[in-house]
């Protein structure tokens, strides 16, 4: 997931973390998950694409998806994601609300058009103050606790963006670091591109 999490503990607030953002958006294109379905068949059969994935599908619904026929629904995504070493998808809105709410929660609408974000208050919190703009805080006379995560404004569509090919062993590099600075790819490639700057 590419939306970082910056929290200052304190243990008089409740602890705000992001479970899921932008779950749809993805971080690979159609044509980046094909290329990891060829190379999970180069040389196996059908079948043995099924048994490679362990898939929750048969082989013939990938015989259809290599026809063609077929589009990748998340637990497909998430099966290709497995087999190349990727973390898995974020969980979409309606999964982590199912898993984060109880069956009888109160549900709130602020505003007439759909909701960019949703906040689960769990029961075991009397009475909360909350600040949203664009990350949600706990509002109180200690150091607010803030989870970080992109503005959303208008519709949720995919921009247009180019893809670099890297060996795993620097992926995994780059992204331990960008992880541990809790930016985003955007940010942690501006702070390379500020550094380069003033190295010339």
């Amino acid at each position: 997931m590419e939306t970082a999490l910056s929290i200052i503990q304190d243990m008089r607030q409740p602890v705000v973390s992001l479970v899921t953002a932008l779950a749809e958006a993805g971080d690979l294109s159609a044509d980046e998950y094909r290329a990891i379905y060829d190379q999970v068949a180069a040389g196996r059969s059908l079948r043995n694409v099924e048994l490679a994935l362990r898939s929750g599908v048969t082989f013939g619904w990938w015989a259809k998806y290599a026809a063609g026929e077929k589009v990748l629904d998340r637990e497909r995504k998430n099966e290709l994601r497995t087999w190349a070493g990727l973390p898995l998808l974020p969980p979409s809105v309606s999964e982590a609300v199912a898993a984060g709410a109880h069956p009888d929660a109160a549900v709130y609408q602020v505003g007439a058009s759909p909701a960019s974000r949703v906040v689960l208050v769990g029961a075991d919190v009397p009475a909360v103050s909350l600040r949203l703009n664009g990350a949600c805080t706990v509002v109180s006379d200690g150091p607010a606790l803030e989870a970080r995560q992109p503005a959303c404004t208008g519709r949720y569509s995919r921009k247009p963006g180019g893809t670099i090919h890297l060996t795993r062993g620097t992926w995994e590099r780059l992204n331990t670091r960008r992880l541990r600075a809790g930016q985003s790819w955007d940010e942690f490639l501006a702070v390379l591109e500020e550094s380069d700057g003033q190295s010339e």
